[in-house]
């Protein structure tokens, strides 16, 4: 459960702004809300919408990094499966290689017995 920090401040045009942040990665992220003009001011629901604002801003950042990580993985699957068959090739004919050099061992080792 993230810890908000809140600020109260009247902003350059003499509106009233709560302030709400946390942090994501390390780094401050913010939401605001302002007391409209003819408006009362109500710290509580200012409050509510500047953390709820604050919130999704932290959900869009998790939202963005997540779909990086996940396109990073595909493309690297993509690239490790674009070999597979050519590495499976090569794989099975090193096994018949090896097979078959085994077997010519075991026949030049039994002629030098005969």
């Amino acid at each position: 459960m993230p810890n908000y920090k809140v600020f109260t401040y009247t902003n350059k045009d003499g509106l009233k702004v709560v302030k709400v942040g946390s942090t994501y990665a390390g780094k401050p992220v913010w939401g605001y809300a302002a007391c409209a003009p003819g408006d009362t001011y109500d710290y509580e629901l200012g409050y509510k919408i500047a953390k709820a604002r604050c919130d999704v801003k932290v959900a869009k950042l998790r939202e963005k990094r997540a779909t990086a990580q996940y396109d990073l993985i595909t493309e690297e699957i993509d690239a490790l499966t674009k070999y597979l068959p050519s590495r499976y090739v090569y794989m099975f004919d090193s096994v018949k290689a090896r097979v078959k050099a085994e077997h010519n061992l075991r026949e030049v080792i039994a002629s030098c017995q005969k």
